[in-house]
């Protein structure tokens, strides 16, 4: 006999689910996400008011905060300053992977004299936070400071902080001993509670970092909140079709594209949370057949003088949708952006590859965090469902392919983006919810609740509200199989009713 699950027995999982996703408890409360990206520079004192003995364990608490990052050139790149009476480079924001880095903190030597503070935060600014010296930020990539200090300035400190965070800088401060927390305040970033750490004993440390760090990681990961989408654009025309059709397909393009991304960016009544539009920045790329990039923009915001430089790119070669076209893509995309909502877009006039090495080469890209990788077929594309096949992260309820003959392209696409904007929080809820419910019920609860989250998640709809409602759900056996069976009974139903969520409650919650 199946064993029948009533909403009595859900009801104080559930209220600990929601409790617990909207109170933001995560499992990386001290690390970010993999693939997080940012820029940050530590400012270290190497003056009297640290002291020799008490440097060695700020190195260590250095070491513990990069060693619990994901640090690299193409996710969170750090660079390093000493200041004294001097202002030290140690080392810059690109040149040095994580084991490098690690082993210049432990070689830091401690130098003595007076901190200047004032004159070191010029130093970073001017220096380090440059695109010679790695910063990402014309890219958009969290630019951060961190400065750990053992006592007063002997120089002016206000002016050069607000330099810096006029510039969009964050600035972390770690006082250790530090009796003038006006000097402290004058330098950090708002609010103080977030960006402000004081200590009176160096031992006190490495329990700082854990608190510093689940700020540092809520903070730079908060674009989600803004509904940043970065797009990039691709376009595949090969030889393959005759030379006429080419020459019309590439002009028509002329005209076609810019109107297609202004309408994109400029649709109506779109927006991801309490008024917040949907921030689009596009970037365009043009392989070539060697997988080098013959054209690679920035991402930034609609610029036609940038699209017609891509087009005319596009016009010196013949490209063709094969797993080299996609690798050259995915080369350049992940280091450059630090939105969580990220999207390839690729014209195409059909695939020049066998499936299995064009699904290998899209898995890689999934893998890697694209959000959606989406395909749109040329006029003379001769099997749209073909292009579907390598296809990735469609909104909800968006599966025929696409192509450029559509008359409301423009609004379905713009749909596609703002559903992946969605879908990336349902994705986290699931997730939440899942580490959750690890922490309080046995396996076999565990295994019900992942079949049953499962199934709400696929039948969330897209709008203001995500509804999850009285939800009859008979078909755990036909999704899981005879994975749904539980020893020698099979779950036959189970009946939830769950309140309104609000997803965009869900997103300020995080």
């Amino acid at each position: 006999m199946a064993e029948d699950f009533k909403m009595d027995d859900w009801k104080p999982l559930l209220f600990l689910l929601l409790v617990s996703t909207f109170c933001s408890i995560d499992a990386q409360q001290t690390a970010c996400r993999k693939g997080t990206l940012a820029d940050v520079v530590f400012l270290v004192d190497t003056s009297t008011s640290i002291g020799q003995e008490n440097f060695q364990k700020v190195k260590n608490f250095l070491s513990t905060l990069v060693l619990s990052l994901d640090v690299g050139l193409d996710v969170i790149r750090i660079g390093l300053a000493q200041y004294s009476n001097e202002t030290y480079q140690e080392f810059l924001l690109n040149q040095y992977l994580k084991s490098d880095v690690l082993e210049q903190i432990e070689n830091l030597p401690y130098r003595s004299g007076e901190p200047y503070i004032g004159r070191a935060l010029d130093v970073v600014n001017e220096v380090y936070f440059t695109e010679p010296a790695g910063s990402r930020a014309k890219s958009y990539v969290p630019q951060v400071t961190i400065l750990i200090t053992g006592g007063v300035s002997n120089d002016e400190v206000e002016l050069p902080a607000r330099k810096l965070r006029n510039r969009g800088i964050s600035l972390y401060v770690v006082g250790i001993g530090v009796q003038n927390a006006t000097e402290l305040q004058q330098i950090a970033s708002k609010p103080f509670a977030k960006y402000l750490y004081s200590t009176g004993s160096f031992g006190d440390l490495q329990d700082l970092s854990r608190r510093l760090l689940r700020n540092f990681c809520f903070a730079i990961e908060s674009e989600l909140k803004d509904c940043n989408i970065r797009l990039s654009i691709a376009i595949d025309i090969s030889r393959r079709v005759q030379p006429e059709s080419t020459v019309l397909l590439k002009q028509k393009l002329q005209g076609f594209l810019p109107r297609l991304l202004l309408q994109m960016k400029s649709l109506p009544n779109t927006s991801c949370n309490s008024g917040s539009p949907v921030n689009i920045r596009f970037k365009f790329q043009v392989p070539a057949q060697t997988k080098q990039l013959i054209f690679d923009s920035d991402f930034e915001d609609y610029n036609e003088d940038v699209i017609q430089k891509f087009l005319d790119a596009q016009t010196t070669v013949d490209s063709y949708l094969n797993a080299d076209f996609l690798q050259a893509l995915e080369d350049k995309f992940f280091s450059v952006t630090s939105a969580k909502v990220k999207v390839l877009l690729v014209f195409s006039d059909g695939l020049d590859d066998s499936l299995e090495d064009l699904r290998k080469a899209s898995d890689s890209f999934r893998f890697k965090g694209l959000d959606a990788l989406l395909l749109i077929g040329l006029d003379n594309a001769q099997n749209l469902t073909e292009l579907r096949e390598i296809e990735f992260g469609r909104g909800f309820g968006y599966n025929e392919p696409l192509s450029v003959g559509f008359a409301d392209i423009a609004s379905v696409l713009q749909r596609n983006l703002k559903g992946n904007a969605a879908m990336f929080f349902v994705n986290a809820l699931e997730k939440m919810v899942i580490m959750v419910a690890r922490e309080v019920l046995g396996e076999k609860e565990v295994q019900v609740t992942e079949d049953l989250l499962a199934i709400l998640v696929r039948k969330v709809g897209l709008g203001t509200e995500a509804q999850l409602v009285s939800m009859g759900v008979k078909e755990i056996g036909d999704v899981q199989g005879s994975e749904a069976k539980r020893g020698a009974e099979a779950i036959e139903e189970v009946r939830v009713n769950m309140v309104t969520v609000d997803l965009m409650a869900l997103m300020e919650s995080r």
